[in-house]
């Protein structure tokens, strides 16, 4: 069904182009006068849009409606030089024209930019040349035309094809091929746009009475070069006046439908007022030149339109991107004074527009302390450095927020013309940034805590073990001397007491570290701890209670913990000032009370 449609559809296309190249070959059309010499050739102008318009594969159909133009119009044999080499090489002509403009150059077929008619006349004039090339010597082999005429049927032959190139086909391209492309589309395939950007207005009725006058002096400029008597095809060069006129107002998309109106008024104008055989080349010549100057200002104005709008669209994008965006947005100029400053930027620093063009922007919300900082940093800026800064500044109203400042410069011809900067509200990530750091580290703390406890608990085990396997209590004794210095590390000196047999005197058993920091026995009564029951704390000085055993010490703090086995108490155990810290994590009364039961 696709392909039905689809087939039926070129045909069509293909019986229109084939009459309407028929109907432009009429005598009266092209002023024929013999073979090889006419006015001009518009029929080229349907040719070279179709192949370049839809595809060069269409040359095949160009060939058939030229054999049959020259058959029925002219009476030319189909086999022949011109019936047959002519065909073939014009058609080939035009056909690399249109494929090299599709293909490498890949050039806007709605000629709505400079370089593409640029590239389209060059091309076009290049295959133009190749097709007057092979026309005029395939009507030498036939005799049609004497070698001596070659130069005159030549000169015609190229300005006929380049007429219709320049003037008759850029029409087709602008307004013709477009809708013609979109209805040969395969079936629910996106049509192409066909909008141009044109300075075309709306329909209204200045643009009416516009188009009208337009109108009116082309007819007007027909009449007074072919019209008047006392100046009968002498002003040739008030024709530029209409065409500029709608090529600087309208662009592209009305100068090649002025240019087809002119072109066709000029035919028109040369049946009411025939023109001489001398004329008819400088007319051509006139024609052809007024085609591309026209084609080439309207395409110029059409991309400088273009351009302007899709700048226009730009800007009204990055608008609404500035206002309508969460972060707060000031442009500085070169001088630091405000240029735009966005709604966000001012409810993020409580200040009104008018406000801020009689302040400094660097010194805007700045604490006390960043003050400098925040001008130093905006400076950098201004010369050249993008950066990112976190900065704490002071609202309006007093409340120091966090912000998040990113600054960009804006370059002009490779110079520094001003500055934009964002900032953003971090205060809530900043807080909840440091709540996350703080039980980071709590939780850190505490994994280090349960290590420690787990080989505290482990060394206890161990000496509890070692404890019950001792046979004699110097034995016990070293054994707790060598752990109560792995559980507290950070005493350098202690010493295990133990009574003697008459209980009036406590002994060092065992002593670690500087020996000589604590004495080597002492009373019973000399030790709160033994007195108590319960672990002592004495700080030299500190205002506490120290025991006498520690009255010629030179330590400054020391824990004395009494040692009790099955009920009765055995000695004490005491260590010097550092091991405060050691029983903050493990506490000493748990090692000698829990394991004097092992005592032997």
């Amino acid at each position: 069904m696709y392909s039905r449609r689809n087939f039926v559809r070129h045909g069509l296309v293909s019986i229109s182009f084939v009459l309407i190249y028929l109907a432009l070959n009429r005598p009266e059309i092209v002023f024929f006068s013999r073979i090889g010499f006419v006015a001009w050739y518009p029929a080229i102008g349907p040719v070279m849009a179709l192949m370049l318009g839809v595809s060069p594969w269409y040359g095949i159909l160009v060939c058939f409606a030229d054999a049959l133009a020259g058959r029925i119009m002219y009476g030319q044999p189909v086999l022949s030089f011109s019936g047959t080499l002519r065909v073939l090489g014009t058609a080939a002509c035009y056909g690399a024209a249109a494929y090299v403009l599709r293909g490498p150059f890949q050039i806007d077929l709605g000629l709505r930019r400079r370089r593409d008619v640029v590239l389209y006349l060059f091309v076009g004039s290049v295959a133009a040349a190749g097709a007057t090339f092979i026309g005029v010597a395939c009507l030498i082999a036939d005799h049609s035309i004497r070698f001596s005429e070659y130069k005159n049927a030549a000169v015609g032959w190229f300005l006929g094809d380049a007429i219709g190139l320049i003037g008759i086909a850029p029409f087709f391209l602008v307004h013709i091929l477009p809708h013609v492309r979109n209805w040969l589309l395969p079936e629910g395939a996106d049509p192409e746009p066909t909008q141009t950007f044109s300075n075309q207005p709306a329909l209204t009725f200045g643009s009416v009475l516009e188009a009208s006058c337009q109108t009116l002096m082309i007819l007007a400029v027909c009449w007074a070069m072919f019209g008047a008597a006392d100046r009968r095809y002498g002003p040739f060069y008030i024709c530029f006046i209409p065409i500029i006129w709608i090529a600087m107002r309208q662009g592209i998309q009305r100068v090649v439908t002025g240019l087809l109106a002119l072109n066709f008024g000029i035919v028109v104008a040369m049946h009411f007022f025939p023109p001489t055989e001398v004329m008819f080349t400088k007319i051509a010549l006139f024609m052809l030149v007024v085609s591309a100057v026209g084609l080439s200002v309207g395409s110029e104005v059409s991309e400088r339109h273009r351009l302007a709008m899709a700048m226009k669209q730009q800007t009204s994008y990055l608008n609404s991107l500035i206002q309508n965006n969460p972060l707060g947005i000031v442009v500085l100029d070169r001088k630091g004074k405000v240029e735009l400053a966005n709604p966000a930027f001012e409810e993020l620093f409580q200040y009104d527009r008018s406000e801020l063009d009689a302040i400094n922007i660097g010194n805007i919300g700045s604490a006390d302390d960043d003050a400098l900082d925040s001008v130093q940093l905006i400076q950098q800026v201004f010369a050249g450095k993008t950066l990112r800064r976190t900065l704490r500044h002071k609202r309006k109203d007093g409340k120091i927020i966090d912000l998040a400042l990113h600054g960009v410069p804006l370059f002009l011809h490779s110079e520094v013309r001003g500055a934009y900067l964002l900032y953003e509200d971090i205060s809530d990530q900043t807080k909840a940034l440091a709540v996350q750091q703080q039980h980071a580290e709590s939780l850190d703390r505490l994994v280090k805590e349960l290590e420690l406890r787990t080989n505290q608990i482990s060394a206890l085990n161990e000496m509890g073990s070692l404890l019950q396997c001792s046979a004699a209590v110097p034995e016990a004794c070293v054994v707790v001397a060598n752990f109560v210095q792995k559980l507290f590390p950070e005493a350098p000196s202690g010493a295990l007491y133990l009574f003697r047999s008459s209980r009036d005197l406590v002994e060092a058993a065992v002593r670690w570290g500087k020996k000589d920091a604590l004495t080597p026995t002492f009373p019973p009564d000399a030790c709160w701890s033994l007195r108590r029951g319960q672990p002592h704390w004495s700080e030299i000085p500190g205002g506490a209670i120290v025991c006498q055993h520690l009255g010629n010490t030179s330590t400054l703090e020391c824990l004395c913990v009494a040692m009790v086995a099955q009920g009765n108490t055995i000695g004490t155990c005491i260590s010097d000032s550092k091991v405060r810290q050691s029983c903050e994590r493990v506490p000493a009364e748990t090692i000698f009370e829990n394991h004097g039961s092992n005592w032997p």
